[in-house]
């Protein structure tokens, strides 16, 4: 009797380890999903915040040119505070398409170590892994993703 007893005791204690053990695997597999998925998110918003910036600063380095009487180079700070840098407009008004510095200048935000630019004709590219962020048109300021 004591052998069936201590048999079926066994027999629970491991179903019981069973279930622990996939309670925890479902739990885990929860977390970990919700953690990529949020972080995502979060990359997705910080690439349109890149675009919003440019597109707005563009606008607005166009302003400042328009309301300094179209001068060849305007001295523009996207931050208040911070001391301005020059730029060089094309003679429509819109910032010369210098890929390199343009992200620095307008976007304003440290440029990460992985992303790309590549000057097209009349433009620049800024891509991620691979992945377009957004266009520089200089002969129009158009800004798109």
């Amino acid at each position: 009797m004591r052998r069936n007893e201590s048999a079926e005791r066994r027999d629970i204690t491991l179903f019981q380890w069973i279930v622990l053990a996939l309670a925890i695997l479902v739990l885990a597999t929860y977390l970990l999903r919700s953690w990529l998925l949020d972080d995502a998110s979060w990359r997705l918003t910080e690439r349109q915040m890149w675009t919003e910036r440019m597109q707005r600063n563009v606008m607005l380095a166009h302003v400042q040119w328009l309301a300094r009487g179209r001068p060849a180079t305007i001295h523009f700070s996207a931050e208040q505070g911070k001391m301005a840098s020059p730029i060089i407009m094309t003679k429509r008004g819109w910032p010369m398409a210098d890929c390199e510095n343009l992200w620095q200048r307008l976007v304003t935000v440290e440029s990460p170590a992985n992303i790309a630019v590549a000057a097209t004709d009349g433009g620049c590219i800024w891509s991620l892994k691979g992945i377009k962020l957004f266009s520089y048109t200089e002969a129009t300021g158009q800004v798109s993703r």
